[in-house]
């Protein structure tokens, strides 16, 4: 994940968001894909299998309510379940990681911002960390402009009684 100015205190971020000044970003700034730029002899450019993760600041849950975490996502990688992997998940206090979301769940993948929803139901009444990863697993089709995710909210509805 790439650092910039703005964006979640304690996350890396980029300028494209869809409240200013900064999102969450992971790809590569100067190609405008998630693309590795590396160079062997003789000069030419060739692209290595990338990986990367963001961790959030700590997240107290209440324990008498449901949560989930909303959030707006611009996903322009590829779709194939098995390629460019990415997933949240929550990390416990024991060190812990619970996959909660994968990109399948995402609503759509291109250049456009969508509203993602990740339930984080069992997990009340502890202070936790999400998880973003990403991996391109490969080389192949590395060329979209990559991930960005912004204005965050943990939503707490009271639980039926």
């Amino acid at each position: 994940m790439r650092a910039a100015e703005g964006g979640i205190p304690g996350l890396p971020a980029s300028g494209q968001a869809v409240s200013p000044p900064a999102a969450i970003f992971y790809g590569n700034t100067l190609s405008n894909s998630y693309v590795t730029a590396a160079f062997e002899f003789p000069p030419f450019l060739v692209d290595t299998p990338n990986s990367g993760t963001a961790t959030s600041p700590a997240l107290a849950l209440p324990d008498v309510q449901e949560h989930e975490l909303s959030f707006q996502c611009w996903i322009d990688i590829e779709a194939e379940p098995t390629r460019d992997l990415f997933t949240i998940s929550v990390k416990t206090a024991d060190g812990t990681l619970t996959r909660v979301w994968s990109k399948e769940e995402a609503p759509n993948f291109g250049p456009s911002w969508e509203e993602c929803v990740v339930d984080l139901d069992g997990f009340e009444g502890q202070t936790v960390h999400l998880v973003f990863a990403f991996d391109t697993v490969d080389t192949t089709n590395n060329q979209g402009s990559g991930i960005y995710l912004d204005d965050f909210r943990v939503i707490d509805t009271c639980s039926p009684h």
